[in-house]
Order: C-alpha cells, then sequence, then structure tokens
C-alpha cells in the first residue's frame, strides 16, 4: 500500500504518529496495519517483514493510544502472539496488549506470561511495567483473581529495585488497595 510505504520509509517516530491518525479514521489502512502486524503479508525478504510488522505494531499502539477500543478485535489474536511464539519478549505485542481493552477471555496463560515476565531477570523494566498494566486490565476483568495474582507478585516485588519499578508496584498495590 503506497501510503503505508511512503510513511515507513521516513524511520521518525512524527511519520508513524500522522499515519496513525489517518488509519483512525480509513478502516483499509487500519485492516492493512494490523496484517502487517500479523505477518499476513509476504515479503520477498524477511529483514523487510520484520520491519513493516514493527513499523505497524507502533502504529497500531499509536491508535490504541488514542482509542482503546479501535483495537480490541485483535485483543485476542495478541494474546495468541503473545502466548504462542517467544513474542513475551516481544517489546511491541506487551505495550500493545497493555494499551488496547481486550474482551473476555480464558486469562490464565496471559496472566502467567506476565507473571513470568515480572519474575523474569532477562526482561527490561519497560516489559515489566507493562506486564503490570495488563495484569491490571485482567482485575478489573476479572475482580476474583486479584489475591492470586497478588500472592504471585510478592516474590518478584521483592526484587523491584530501580526507581521505574518502584513506582510500578506501588501503583499496582494503591489498585490492589482500592479494589480491597
Amino acid at each position: 500500500m503506497e501510503i503505508i510505504d511512503k510513511y515507513f520509509a521516513d524511520k521518525r517516530k512524527k511519520q508513524l504518529r500522522d499515519l496513525s491518525v489517518i488509519a483512525e479514521s480509513d478502516k483499509k489502512i487500519l485492516e492493512y496495519l494490523k496484517k502487517l502486524y500479523f505477518f499476513e503479508i509476504n515479503f520477498d525478504k524477511k529483514e523487510t517483514q520484520k520491519y513493516y510488522s514493527k513499523r505497524a505494531g507502533w502504529t497500531l499502539d499509536f491508535i490504541a493510544q488514542n482509542d482503546t477500543k479501535l483495537l480490541s478485535d485483535i485483543s485476542t489474536r495478541l494474546i495468541t502472539k503473545a502466548i504462542s511464539e517467544d513474542s513475551a519478549s516481544d517489546y511491541g505485542t506487551v505495550q500493545l496488549l497493555s494499551n488496547i481493552d481486550f474482551y473476555d477471555y480464558n486469562y490464565g496463560k496471559l496472566i502467567d506470561i506476565c507473571l513470568n515476565i515480572s519474575a523474569g531477570s532477562g526482561y527490561s523494566h519497560v516489559h515489566k511495567i507493562y506486564s503490570l498494566r495488563i495484569l491490571k486490565k485482567v482485575i478489573l476483568k476479572s475482580p476474583e483473581l486479584s489475591r492470586e495474582i497478588s500472592d504471585s507478585l510478592s516474590e518478584p516485588f521483592k526484587h523491584f529495585h530501580a526507581p521505574s519499578l518502584i513506582v510500578a508496584k506501588r501503583e499496582f498495590l494503591k489498585f490492589l488497595d482500592k479494589l480491597s
């Protein structure tokens, strides 16, 4: 799609934000971005396909930040992607999941992924923060899971020493207190 090629050619973030505004009102472009993100459009080179998928993911994330419901139709596919691949380590998937509304789902595997990221030493602080955001959304959808999730995070929280993680932990605990 020519318009996407034009916006992806320029590597500035502003270009992706501009494209996200266009895609919010143009379903054809939005659907094309989704296909790019999920590798449904093939390119000659795998590197090109990965590049387009990554840029599409960033654009979709800008869309989700503006309207969390606009991408809720792909929530199950995102969760499946996070579960099936090693894409839990993919910053884009975790970030995008944290910014969209998702429908009712069997949250067990998603909770496991988020808890593994929170406890894992191989994940960045950003991964851990986005995982906590996802867990908040799960708890809002299924409050009966709050105690189990809280108990599971008690050990990983002991290792949250970086300032950004301390703030994220504090916000998460405040969130749980408000629910009680």
